[in-house]
């Protein structure tokens, strides 16, 4: 008798329903949590109850370090993941939320489209299946104090992502005290923000509010620090368990998830970003000395983190092929008739 298949009254072969165990930071009652119920719905449906989801929501199963891992040792098939969790996988997809890499989301999907390949061949080298990838939101600094030099973020109690490679240089090319950082796992920052250990968070402004840190900032410095990326991961293994009809509806489903998420996030956040303004937090900027000499630090981040996260060969395709954009975009805004 086949895998999968069981006899009833000795005429009639049927399939045992396929499981699919996916793993998300965000809780459910988030636009992340209706587009994955959404989906589940219509893979059930499609697969006529050969596959269905079982989403495990608001970070139940761990943070997405341990989540990654999770998936990476099929202890549980998927997860949706940011770029710390995918970065656990496959280090080298960081480059994508570099610091003041992208100035538009349309850069950083242009290069997220033309890389997605590559990324998805590491993955696969990881026991991993990457099946999509989407922009997540515009990451600024907030805070409960204005900020309007380096040195004012220095003295603060910086709040990092625990096992986050990309900020810990950040912060230590800025000359970070490490008495001032403070690595804690992301269920863990409410509590820390409440108690004062934190007064300087990073996130994009919807994940303020979906994680409940807004009440505890006053300030954001409005200059974007980075673009954050997620996406969905499968475990290489169960993945190929799968018949290739499963695959398919799977594949389809999950990628526009990602395409709805993104639309969705990109509205919500600039939606967040508005009601947090009206909430009374005040936009600061630092001036243009101080802008300057953050820009040349991010840049140099790039090239630090060359060996640790991703390939020279790499970084300097990404930027060749980002100019070359940014100069097609300008032609096109240049082309006679153009309002």
């Amino acid at each position: 008798m086949p895998a999968g298949a069981s006899r009833d009254e000795g005429v009639v072969l049927r399939e045992r329903p396929l499981a699919l165990r996916l793993a998300t930071v965000p809780p459910e009652d988030t636009s992340y949590g209706i587009a994955i119920r959404r989906t589940a719905k219509r893979i059930e449906e499609r697969s006529k109850g050969r596959l269905k989801i079982k989403h495990y929501a608001g970070a139940v199963l761990g943070d997405e370090p341990p989540v990654a891992k999770m998936v990476q040792d099929g202890e549980i098939e998927a997860g949706g993941l940011t770029g710390l969790g995918l970065g656990k996988i496959s280090p080298e997809i960081r480059i994508l939320e570099l610091p003041l890499l992208f100035e538009t989301y349309q850069e950083q999907d242009y290069i997220m489209q033309r890389y997605f390949a590559h990324f998805a061949d590491g993955m696969e080298k990881q026991g991993v299946k990457l099946l999509s990838l989407i922009s997540y939101g515009r990451i600024n600094l907030w805070s409960n104090v204005p900020i309007h030099t380096i040195e004012d973020a220095l003295s603060m109690k910086l709040w990092l992502w625990k096992g986050d490679v990309l900020a810990e240089a950040i912060t230590a090319s800025l000359g970070g005290r490490k008495e001032n950082v403070v690595p804690l796992e992301i269920t863990e920052v409410p509590a820390a923000l409440h108690d004062g250990r934190v007064n300087l968070i990073y996130n994009f402004a919807a994940g303020l509010i979906i994680l409940g840190w807004y009440p505890y900032v006053t300030h954001v410095i409005t200059d974007t620090l980075s673009r954050a990326v997620s996406g969905f991961v499968v475990n290489l293994k169960a993945w190929n368990s799968f018949p290739a009809d499963l695959q398919e509806i799977c594949r389809d489903e999950l990628r526009n998830t990602m395409e709805t998420l993104g639309t969705w996030i990109s509205r919500d956040d600039r939606t967040a970003y508005i009601a947090l303004v009206k909430r009374g937090i005040q936009g600061t900027e630092m001036n243009e000395k101080e802008k300057e000499k953050f820009r040349t630090k991010m840049r140099e981040v790039r090239f630090s983190l060359v060996g640790k996260l991703y390939s020279r060969e790499l970084l300097d395709s990404i930027l060749a092929d980002l100019e070359s954009f940014r100069a097609a975009e300008r032609q096109k805004d240049a082309a006679p008739g153009k309002y």
